[in-house]
């Protein structure tokens, strides 16, 4: 049974517990025209930190629950998710976890995220597992080493990253071990180590700039390439 668009906080939680209490202690405070301790409106605030609030039946902490551009409208498709409806997943500007993980297990459609700027590294796990032809992220502006070894692991035949301006020399190396061909247009910050890291992806299967394009091919007349991605991680030593 699918739950309405709601919140509800979980019932008698510590975190509540606080709230309650120091929330009458500053009642009686305010009652009395006594000034409110600090101390008093610290507690509530890392209290309320740390809440978990169910979000159409997604748990979120209260935290994350606040970053979320278009609320309505993202928890509108959530929704529809969980009904396993998916043809507006591509409308999405936050993808939690557990849409992640559904979307995953249940969907073997390809994935057009063109909104999202941002994913966990819980997501990342669950996008690297899903069954599809292509998975587009567009939209995302950095990727952590942790993410970029889990979304590697796609096993479609397309991977667009086109948002991410720049990256780490780990993040890239786990991005080349990407079996399908992968779309990075939006490099453009690339010093030498991450061009060896990209020269040992196959150039057909690898979308740059004609301008990082021609530093790949240079490196290749230079350099001896290995024929192996593995190697790839000689560069950062690993």
């Amino acid at each position: 049974m699918i739950k309405p668009l709601c919140l509800e906080f979980a019932a008698d939680t510590p975190e509540l517990n606080v709230i309650a209490d120091t929330a009458g202690q500053l009642s009686d405070e305010i009652i009395r025209n006594k000034p409110v301790a600090y101390d008093q409106v610290r507690k509530i605030s890392e209290a309320l930190a740390h809440i978990i609030v169910d979000v159409a039946g997604i748990p979120l902490p209260i935290s994350e629950f606040s970053k979320i551009p278009d609320f309505k409208h993202n928890a509108g498709i959530w929704q529809e998710i969980r009904e396993g409806k998916y043809n507006r997943h591509k409308e999405l500007t936050y993808l939690p976890p557990e849409i992640a993980r559904i979307i995953s297990e249940d969907y073997k459609g390809p994935l057009h995220f063109d909104h999202l700027t941002f994913i966990s590294d819980e997501v990342a796990v669950y996008l690297g597992k899903h069954e599809g032809p292509r998975l587009l992220l567009t939209a995302l502006t950095s990727l952590s080493d942790t993410a970029a070894l889990h979304i590697s692991k796609h096993s479609g035949q397309l991977l667009f990253l086109d948002g991410i301006t720049s990256s780490s020399e780990l993040a890239v190396a786990y991005l080349m071990k990407y079996r399908g061909a992968i779309s990075l247009l939006g490099l453009t910050d690339v010093p030498d180590k991450i061009i060896r890291i990209l020269a040992q992806h196959s150039e057909v299967g690898l979308g740059v700039l004609d301008i990082i394009s021609e530093r790949i091919k240079t490196y290749k007349r230079e350099h001896p390439i290995e024929s192996k991605v593995d190697a790839a991680f000689s560069v950062i030593g690993l």
